[in-house]
């Protein structure tokens, strides 16, 4: 890659960033109708941009955005759950998937729903904000990103964010208890205000499928979202055994339970593959059973590490790296796929769902776990791949299609759905690895 290409790449996604990292919070994506239909806060979004920027400006020195970024992630504790609403999913100790605050950002998911028959989704009378917990993994992005940023001496820990966190924790765990030993969730269709019934990053109907075509039974405990809850227990136990020990040794040992049944091959989610011998299924249903198309996903887990540890056991971190590197998942002038393109059961035209879709931020956040696990050239390979993607576009994209040698904007064959210009984890991911690729020349 040109240092002239990672220098023009780099000043898009600050223009970008400065677009929606605001006093205010993180914009999940500029506003422009169809292209920029995700303008407002969204807690998975907000933690992964604000961690984006963290590692990019710790490797140049720089606080160009590190303190709105941070304000920004913390401002998500205004909106954690104080209480249970079974009709709008709202859940104690729970971080929201979204928050709108106003209605010309909101009303295509209000009064547009209702203009098409279905349900409005949910606003607070008392303040006409319209608010959205169906995330089975924002709060612990929030507890991972706010633990990485403070043992790099970017936030303090104050007794504000030790209560958020506790309250986050104490969710994490009620979610596994509620879920057989596994995170999950399960979107109850008789509420009273609409929302999601996926709720990972892949949130949209129709993202899980076996490999036989058929739909799995609800709930899905998601890989991903599994080892995003190892990895907040892992962190909760270390930063408050000083605060409160007993607490502490809890979360181990709910982390080290976790831990036992994710690397189970019979009741969990570790397979066998044919490239690199071990894999991990993207998802478990209410049956046991994995969903076992090879996804990005694996990828994913190896970023929710703690410390030199992974929810993944040591002996099958290679495979995985190896997995990941094969070229029906990685493609070097695009990034990592979000399905092999070897599989079956694939919606080639899906939002979440095809072989032929890349999301910028995936390839960073796999990036950012091989590098943390030593696959530094397997991280530069990603990350060379997801910027020459982006290139192609010359904007922030959320997500691309590329099949043979095209590359399209994703869109929507039944309704008015492109993908968002200016959207903030892609830009913060091209700020991370334009800064990564920059210190490795």
């Amino acid at each position: 890659m040109q240092s002239q290409d990672l220098h023009q790449l780099k000043v898009l996604s600050t223009s970008t960033l400065d677009k929606v990292v605001t006093n205010d919070g993180i914009y999940a994506s500029t506003a422009l109708g169809a292209e920029g239909m995700y303008h407002g806060f969204f807690g998975r979004d907000t933690a992964i941009t604000a961690y984006f920027v963290a590692q990019a400006e710790n490797m140049h020195g720089d606080k160009q955005f590190l303190n709105k970024a941070a304000r920004g992630l913390l401002q998500m504790m205004n909106w954690q759950s104080k209480q249970d609403n079974q009709d709008t999913g709202e859940e104690l100790g729970k971080f929201p998937h979204e928050i709108r605050l106003t209605e010309k950002d909101y009303k295509h998911l209000t009064q547009g729903m209702l203009d098409q028959g279905r349900r409005s989704w949910y606003v607070d009378p008392s303040d006409k904000v319209l608010k959205n917990w169906d995330t089975n993994d924002a709060t612990q992005l929030w507890i991972i990103v706010i633990a990485r940023l403070y043992e790099k001496g970017m936030v303090e820990m104050t007794e504000e964010i030790r209560s958020a966190m506790k309250h986050g924790l104490l969710w994490c765990v009620r979610n596994l208890n509620d879920h057989g030993g596994f995170a999950g969730y399960s979107y109850n269709p008789e509420r009273t205000w609409a929302g999601l019934i996926n709720q990972t990053w892949k949130d949209s109907e129709g993202a899980y499928m076996h490999t036989d075509g058929s739909t799995p039974k609800k709930p899905i405990r998601d890989v991903f979202v599994n080892a995003l809850t190892w990895s907040a227990l892992s962190y909760g136990s270390k930063i408050l055994a000083t605060y409160d020990h007993h607490f502490s040794g809890f979360l181990r040992t709910e982390a080290d339970k976790l831990k036992s049944k994710f690397n189970d091959p019979e009741s969990g989610f570790l397979m066998k593959d044919e490239k690199s011998e071990y894999y991990f299924a993207e998802a478990i249903d209410s049956d046991g059973k994995q969903l076992q198309a090879v996804s990005c996903d694996p990828g994913l887990v190896m970023w929710a590490y703690c410390d030199g540890e992974s929810i993944i056991d040591n002996r099958y971190l290679p495979a995985v790296a190896k997995r990941l590197m094969q070229p029906d998942l990685l493609d070097s002038e695009a990034g990592i796929r979000t399905y092999s393109c070897e599989g079956t059961s694939y919606d080639y035209v899906a939002y979440h769902r095809g072989p032929n879709t890349y999301w910028p931020f995936v390839s960073g956040l796999i990036a950012d776990g091989l590098n943390h696990f030593g696959y530094k050239y397997e991280a530069t390979q990603t990350l060379t791949a997801m910027i020459k993607g982006i290139k192609k576009f010359g904007t922030c994209i959320e997500l691309f299609v590329k099949k043979d040698n095209d590359y399209a904007r994703f869109k929507h064959p039944d309704y008015d759905q492109l993908s968002c210009t200016d959207q903030a984890w892609t830009a913060a991911a091209i700020y991370y690895g334009t800064c990564y690729l920059q210190m490795s020349e």
